[in-house]
């Protein structure tokens, strides 16, 4: 029997995968930075180029990481509207939020693909490390597909029940399990 294809599996998937890379961005990071301090610990003396290159994760972690986010659900302002709202009022905003955001995807991949073929410059880290800056640009694009691709697949973005219900409830039932 072969297996089932589920698109919000996909999309989860996507999500898992994102999400690791994103926390080895920030390993690397704090690898970076890490070395650099106890470099200087040991010899007195400071590597140039670590807080540089540290930084270039900076725009992949920023973007991927408002993927992650999407995929969740999880925006403050939107959860706090959604919890006054009556329930068809917040599947419309949903739906206006997923097309606002399938618009964004597509503005993203589409300048953010030009923009990575158009840089040409590098990034002097230091005499040793050049990093080209399409190594940055990148993120554009590829944030694009990610977010792009969790809207097409349907990721369970469209929740018909509000988050703060949850809330509510666990508060109402740590109320009623009081002495």
């Amino acid at each position: 029997m072969a297996p089932t294809f589920s698109r919000s599996r996909l999309s989860a998937g996507l999500n898992q995968t994102i999400t690791a890379l994103c926390v080895l961005f920030i390993l690397a990071m704090l690898g970076i930075s890490f070395s650099g301090f106890f470099y200087m610990i040991l010899t007195g003396d400071a590597l140039s180029w670590t807080y540089s290159l540290a930084r270039l994760f900076i725009p992949w972690l920023g973007l991927l990481s408002l993927t992650v986010a999407f995929w969740h659900g999880e925006h403050i302002a939107m959860t706090a509207i959604i919890g006054v709202l009556p329930k068809p009022a917040v599947t419309l905003l949903h739906w206006v939020n997923t097309a606002l955001v399938a618009l964004f995807a597509g503005l993203l991949i589409w300048y953010g693909w030009r923009f990575f073929m158009r840089s040409s410059d590098i990034y002097m880290v230091s005499d040793a490390i050049q990093v080209p800056a399409k190594f940055v640009t990148a993120c554009l694009p590829v944030t694009g597909a990610v977010l792009m691709a969790h809207v097409l697949l349907g990721a369970n973005l469209l929740i018909e029940e509000s988050p703060m219900d949850e809330a509510r409830e666990l508060a109402a039932g740590e109320k009623d399990n009081r002495p």
